[in-house]
């Protein structure tokens, strides 16, 4: 109400113009409560003082809506540069990902690698316990040894 400057009680002497929203609410206590002063607009006579302050009213609007499109592009700038920041660290992951597929790649081969060697290994031990051929062996070294002193 002083936002609007109405004296409860009192009569208003001009054109009253209210917003169709407000119109199709439902009444409560016999009447609609306005929300807001940007609801309603009082066509007043054509003053100095009246002027001074729609004027004073619309500067403010302005400084209102000046301000909220600052903060609007300072979110859009910081949300620019986060999305800059996630695509270095998604390049930044995308790469370790790579890396280590390939270690994972490389350390497999190894396995297949040191598999196979010990596979080797095991069929050599199992030829080096063989008994005929460790006979074999002392003999030609016997014979060896026999063939040198001689």
């Amino acid at each position: 109400m002083e936002k609007l400057e109405l004296v409860k009680g009192q009569q208003i002497n001009c054109p009253v113009y209210i917003k169709k929203e407000v119109l199709e609410r439902e009444p409560t206590f016999g009447g609609t409560t306005l929300e807001n002063e940007k609801e309603i607009l009082l066509e007043r006579p054509i003053t100095e003082k009246n002027l001074e302050k729609e004027l004073a009213r619309w500067l403010t609007e302005r400084e209102e809506l000046i301000a909220d499109n600052q903060k609007k592009e300072q979110t859009i700038t910081n949300l620019e540069r986060d999305k800059e920041i996630w695509k270095e660290e998604k390049e930044q992951l995308q790469g370790k990902i790579a890396e280590l597929e390939k270690n994972l790649k490389e350390e497999k081969l190894d396995k297949e690698e040191i598999q196979k060697n010990l596979e080797k290994l095991e069929r050599e031990k199992g030829q080096l316990n063989n008994p005929q051929l460790e006979s074999k062996i002392i003999e030609a070294l016997i014979e060896r040894e026999i063939g040198v002193e001689s």
